[in-house]
């Protein structure tokens, strides 16, 4: 199953406490987008569940490290049927 996913780079808009920290961090974040059109419910349903992950993180390694974590490993305690996962056919999307 393949889980979609996001990431952008760039640096922190200010510096949090420039005692240890004397410009802004670069950071790395990925995570899990909104559906294109948007949470809707089917007629048929009544509730829907949907698991959005996102990880931040100096080191891009890490912070993929942790979204994967957060996708897979946390996946197994929760109840499959009741999980909306995102699947896209595009294969440029599937490459990221």
């Amino acid at each position: 199953m393949y889980i979609h996913k996001s990431l952008l780079s760039g640096k922190t808009r200010q510096v949090e406490n420039n005692q240890f920290q004397q410009e802004p961090l670069s950071v790395f974040v990925y995570h899990t987008p909104l559906p294109v059109d948007g949470l809707k419910l089917d007629k048929n349903e009544i509730t829907r569940t949907y698991l959005f992950v996102t990880s931040i993180d100096e080191n891009q390694s890490r912070a993929k490290q942790s979204f994967d974590y957060g996708n897979y490993k946390r996946l197994a305690s929760l109840s499959k049927s009741n999980i909306d996962y995102f699947q896209y056919s595009n294969e440029e999307t599937k490459t990221r």
